[in-house]
């Protein structure tokens, strides 16, 4: 079952987000993002666009024409988006050739929130919650209660997750699914994402992500209109 290379210029350029993941790679794929990561280490001396193709040609394209089982685009989507989640080789080359959309950006330590419990709190009084889309700058809706979290995408597409707070200016959310072909990609059920209220810039909260277990931080705005 061969893979178009065509068809996966767009998964290439559609998958460049700040939405990590920590779920374990399906058995014989976590080798094969393992050998890709080390390859991209020792090619460092090359120029980024070089060193893609030459991973995705001699690693991935291989893998997926002797794939017996499933569609080979998706697969192929799975795999790259594990590999950026994982390898940090990867996901900076991705940033250098891709930049991304909206506010987001790849920070290395968490900063501290500097706000106080109630105004952290506030969050949930808002009637419009939304943050800016690291793909294409799109807007994604919040519908934010006690226990879930909702995201609705510009197409139509959603994905529900559980809320919790852990902190007075901390909270997690748990996949639970979604209709959104990238975060069905990427997220498998009770894959974790934490976030800390830093700041109000104007009419957003500055905030930041991190996948726990991971050193993969990003901060990013969720805008807020009563």
């Amino acid at each position: 079952m061969k893979l178009k290379k065509s068809s996966f210029v767009f998964l290439l350029i559609f998958s460049i987000s700040f939405t990590f993941l920590s779920a374990q790679t399906p058995s014989g794929r976590a080798e094969l993002v393992e050998q890709m990561c080390k390859s991209l280490e020792r090619s460092s001396h090359l120029e980024d666009a070089e060193r893609l193709e030459m991973v995705m040609n001699n690693y991935l394209y291989p893998y997926l024409d002797r794939l017996q089982d499933g569609d080979p685009e998706k697969v192929g989507y799975e795999i790259y988006m594990r590999l950026q989640s994982k390898c940090l080789e990867f996901s900076d080359l991705l940033h250098r050739l891709y930049p991304v959309y909206g506010d987001w950006e790849r920070i290395y330590e968490l900063p501290e929130s500097k706000l106080d419990k109630k105004s952290c709190k506030r969050i949930s009084k808002y009637g419009k919650l939304w943050y800016l889309e690291s793909t294409d700058g799109s807007k994604v809706f919040i519908d934010l209660g006690k226990k879930t979290w909702v995201d609705k995408f510009a197409d139509g597409t959603s994905s529900k997750l559980d809320f919790k707070w852990i902190d007075a200016c901390e909270f997690e959310i748990s996949f639970v699914e979604s209709t959104n072909p990238s975060r069905k990609a990427i997220c498998n059920p009770g894959d974790t994402f934490r976030y800390r209220l830093i700041e109000i810039e104007g009419e957003a909260y500055k905030t930041t992500l991190e996948i726990p277990g991971t050193e993969d931080y990003s901060s990013f705005k969720i805008y807020f209109e009563n």
